[in-house]
């Protein structure tokens, strides 16, 4: 599940999809709050990355630096 998520995520940051990753952090919200947890993700850090991913697309970062953001690889040395 860890990786199928941070997959998904990924490959909205790619796309630049705003609007998928504004869907996918109220889904990921929803699933911290009903106490839900998936083995070595905190949802919390996912949720974000995923808002700090919205910020630097709305300045214009590129998906590679997105990528590259601290709370990424904060999230890969979980």
């Amino acid at each position: 599940m860890r990786d199928k998520l941070l997959a998904l995520t990924d490959f909205l940051v790619e796309r630049k999809d705003a609007e998928g990753l504004r869907l996918l952090r109220e889904v990921t919200f929803d699933l911290f709050c009903s106490e839900f947890e998936v083995e070595n993700l905190s949802l919390i850090e996912l949720n974000d990355y995923i808002s700090d991913a919205l910020t630097e697309i709305n300045r214009g970062t590129s998906s590679e630096e997105i990528l590259a953001l601290p709370i990424r690889k904060l999230i890969d040395d979980y």
